[in-house]
């Protein structure tokens, strides 16, 4: 009975699920302060091993995008079609891309910068994501509802070995930390303030790894 009352403590991590089912053979020395070679990830164990295809000549565009929000932009992977020498959109299924030693994840179909710093690395989901604006159409005219500032941006952490990425939250560094290291765990549990040191013990914990 213990058992299953654990069980069901841990899991609820809040998982986003675009191609994160693949496993990855993790190696910690193979990402931090590494060249990232040029091109698109097609999984996560190109990533880790420092293979991406890079038979694509790629690059991102940013674009205005006003349905999202005025003045806001969306970055698009492109690659240069050698049959029409033009540079067209990326369409593959894909888990991220490297251009110029910056890598990129895909997440919820948008391509977020990210720095690798070993096991666990953060990203952030921008204010302008979709979700969190509305849009309606009247008479063909668009009305904009302005997002509240401070409140939209979300922080999220990646699991390099496992491939999952959670938000970083209270509850889910809390998951986090029963799992993987019991004594970070409990300090944390006896720590005020948890939700503005939920990066500092996952850096902690990436510090083990």
């Amino acid at each position: 009975m213990k058992k299953s009352i654990l069980l069901l403590i841990v899991i609820p991590l809040f998982l986003t699920t675009e191609l994160h089912s693949q496993k990855s053979n993790f190696d910690p020395a193979l990402i931090k302060d590494a060249y990232h070679n040029n091109g698109v990830y097609n999984n996560i164990n190109q990533f880790l091993t420092n293979s991406p295809d890079n038979t694509l000549l790629i690059r991102l565009d940013y674009r205005d995008n006003f349905l999202i929000y005025f003045g806001a932009k969306e970055n698009v992977l492109m690659y240069f079609d050698t049959q029409t020498n033009k540079f067209k959109r990326y369409l593959k299924p894909n888990w991220g891309a490297s251009i110029s030693n910056q890598v990129y994840i895909k997440h919820l179909g948008k391509y977020i910068q990210i720095q690798p710093i070993g096991r666990f690395s953060f990203f952030t989901k921008d204010r302008y994501h979709r979700d969190f604006v509305r849009q309606d159409v009247i008479n063909k005219a668009y009305i904009i509802t302005k997002p509240k500032l401070g409140s939209v941006d979300k922080s999220y952490v990646i699991d390099f070995k496992t491939n999952k990425r959670y938000k970083l939250n209270v509850s889910n560094v809390k998951a986090v930390l029963m799992n993987e290291d019991i004594d970070l765990y409990n300090e944390f549990i006896k720590t005020e303030h948890k939700k503005f040191l939920t990066k500092e013990f996952i850096i902690k914990l990436n510090n083990k790894n």
